[in-house]
């Protein structure tokens, strides 16, 4: 009868809206890992490009659909971005990325030291493809600053349309922080400072 389903049907919305409220509870507290982790590793070790590496894999364990995650350092002898650690790596399109400032998304960062979620890039002028893959679709480029001065970014690809959250934004502008940090402690280290290196991606 009518009251039976109606019953049936609040049933249905109660256990879709815990289902969503459990997912966001596992993320958080995924999140929450992941940044005591980094923080753990930045306080260990001055070594930027393993907590580097510690950033990208957590990324895509945490934030769905990134096929590669990539943290870039900006060589400013050169004035070029450099990729410094990658996660998921692709089987096509294996390529070492640098970007000058305004050239492509990640170079536009650069400038403009503000995050870019594109949602498609493929419809966008500004992607530098360099023969990567036609099922490249999202893209997340989160600036790397200290007090104002930009130290790189981290990127995150996607072959979904629309991958990217402002939730995801909002959890690679925090690690952003962290990377900065790990940079600048490598960098005061009295070891030789840190230099990036390109790295295949």
């Amino acid at each position: 009868n009518a009251e039976l389903l109606s019953e049936i049907a609040v049933r249905k919305q109660a256990q879709q809206v815990f289902k969503e409220q459990t997912a966001e509870l596992d993320r958080r507290l995924q999140e929450m890992e992941a940044i005591s982790n980094v923080t753990e590793a930045i306080n260990s070790t001055f070594d930027a490009e393993t907590i580097f590496q510690r950033i990208v894999n957590d990324i895509r364990q945490i934030i769905p659909h990134v096929d590669r995650a990539v943290i870039h350092v900006l060589n400013e002898s050169t004035q070029r971005l450099e990729p410094t650690a990658v996660s998921g790596l692709l089987e096509r399109g294996k390529a070492t990325l640098t970007f000058s400032v305004g050239e492509g998304i990640a170079g536009e960062v650069i400038v403009t030291k503000e995050i870019i979620n594109i949602h498609d890039v493929q419809q966008d002028a500004r992607f530098l493809n360099e023969g990567l893959t036609a099922d490249l679709h999202a893209l997340l480029v989160v600036p790397i600053l200290q007090n104002d001065r930009l130290l790189g970014t981290i990127s995150l690809q996607s072959n979904h349309a629309s991958a990217f959250s402002v939730a995801d934004e909002q959890l690679v502008w925090q690690l952003s922080n962290s990377a900065a940090i790990a940079l600048e402690n490598a960098n005061s280290d009295t070891t030789p400072s840190f230099s990036p290196k390109s790295a295949t991606i």
